[in-house]
C-alpha cells in the first residue's frame, strides 16, 4: 500500500476517533497567563484607549507634525506657484477646448467664471481631501484583504 493510499485511509477513521474526544479546557490559572499576554504584546489591534500612554503621545505628536508638514508644503507650493498661476494656465487651454468642441454661450462662461471665483486654497483643500479618501480606500481594502484572506 502506498503513502497517498493509506493516508486516505486512515484520514477519516482518526477525524472520527478525534472528534469523539470530550473537550478539556486548559487550567484557569494557565488560560489567564495567555490571555494577559496576549493583550500585552498586541496593544497596537486594539482601540486607542488601550494604548500605553507613551504610544499614545508618541501618536499625536506623529500626527500633529505630518499636519503642520502637510499645510507647510501647501502654503510654500501655494507661495511658489502665485495665486494666479493655475487660472492663467488654465484659461487658453480651457477656451480653446471650448471653441474646438463647439461649445460657447453665457453657461459655459458663468461656470468658468464660478470656478475662477472659488478660493484656492477651497481646491487645495479638495484636493488634499480626495488625496486622503484615495489613501483611506487603500487602507480600507487592505484591512479587508488580511481579515478576509491571512490567517494568522
Amino acid at each position: 500500500m502506498t503513502a497517498p493510499e493509506e493516508h486516505n485511509r486512515l484520514e477519516p477513521w482518526i477525524d472520527q476517533v478525534l472528534s469523539e474526544q470530550p473537550l478539556r479546557r486548559a487550567p484557569a490559572t494557565l488560560e489567564g497567563r495567555v490571555m494577559r499576554d496576549v493583550a500585552r504584546h498586541r496593544w497596537w489591534r486594539q482601540s486607542f484607549t488601550y494604548w500605553p500612554v507613551p504610544a499614545r503621545a508618541l501618536f499625536l505628536l506623529a500626527s500633529y507634525g505630518f499636519v503642520c508638514l502637510t499645510l507647510w508644503v501647501m502654503a510654500a507650493l501655494r507661495a511658489a506657484a502665485g495665486p494666479t498661476a493655475a487660472t492663467a494656465m488654465l484659461s487658453p487651454t480651457v477656451a480653446r477646448v471650448l471653441t474646438e468642441l463647439g461649445v460657447t454661450g453665457s453657461v459655459i462662461k458663468d461656470l468658468w467664471l464660478a470656478l475662477q471665483s472659488i478660493p484656492p486654497h477651497w481646491l487645495e483643500g479638495a484636493l488634499a481631501l480626495g488625496a486622503m479618501l484615495y489613501v483611506a480606500l487603500f487602507a480600507l481594502i487592505a484591512i479587508a484583504y488580511r481579515t478576509l484572506y491571512i490567517n494568522e
